[in-house]
């Protein structure tokens, strides 16, 4: 892996002006890779798209874990006055899934759950591979490798948005020499394990507003095997 951060190949769009990045620069890549959060309404249309959900206490805690030491030091602020705020805000995990669900089954969208990612990465890398047409046997064997959690683990330093942290920093009031580390336990249960039981209750109770609402899934176990039966289909 010739770059130094994940940021500097993979541009995230929202915040590509605070770090001083171009988006319409030439890529050293080819395709273009972009990151973002955008319910689809919002996103920016012409291109494929991936997206990737995973259940939610899990997703809100390593969410926690993301911005600890790089929006805010650590103690300052709760994983349950963290995830209550986010909750409250308009566009969230909830309205996020919402606004894309509808089109999972688009040509141009590929829709994946990190858990079956962990299941079964070969087959996720292959998914992946072939929707951005890639048929380069050894090209997807490589990614394959480099996808594992010990891969990953041991070249930490290229996944910890470093670029993001220098920049972000200073205008949060966070040590210059602070930098996060993303590549934890690679776990899909560790963030509800570690989540008290009021904080679930606060992210169950939006699912059943928002989620079980319009589509009738009580819980993400449901969504999960209604998904993959989905795609069975």
């Amino acid at each position: 892996m010739t770059f130094a951060d994940i940021d500097d190949v993979m541009p995230w769009i929202e915040l590509a002006h605070d770090v001083e990045q171009d988006l319409d620069a030439e890529h050293k890549y080819q395709p273009r890779c972009f990151k973002c959060h955008f319910l689809h309404e919002a996103c920016p249309k012409g291109g494929k798209y991936i997206l990737v959900y995973r259940e939610p206490c899990a997703r809100f805690y390593s969410f926690f874990k993301f911005y600890q030491g790089k929006y805010f030091n650590h103690g300052e602020v709760t994983l349950d006055e963290f995830v209550k705020y986010r909750i409250s805000l308009k566009s969230n995990y909830f309205t996020h899934l919402l606004s894309w669900w509808p089109k999972r089954n688009d040509s141009n969208v590929l829709f994946l759950l990190y858990e079956n990612m962990l299941e079964d990465l070969e087959s996720t890398v292959r998914a992946v591979a072939s929707f951005m047409n890639i048929d380069d046997e050894a090209r997807i064997s490589n990614a394959v490798k480099m996808s594992t959690f010990d891969f990953m683990k041991q070249y930490q330093d290229k996944f910890a948005t470093s670029r993001v942290s220098r920049y972000r920093n200073k205008a949060c009031g966070i040590p210059e020499e602070i930098v996060c580390d993303h590549v934890v336990t690679g776990s899909a249960t560790k963030g509800r394990d570690m989540m008290e039981e009021c904080t679930k209750q606060a992210l169950q109770k939006r699912w059943n507003e928002t989620i079980a609402k319009e589509t009738g899934f009580q819980d993400y176990n449901e969504f999960r095997e209604a998904f993959k039966k989905d795609k069975q289909s």
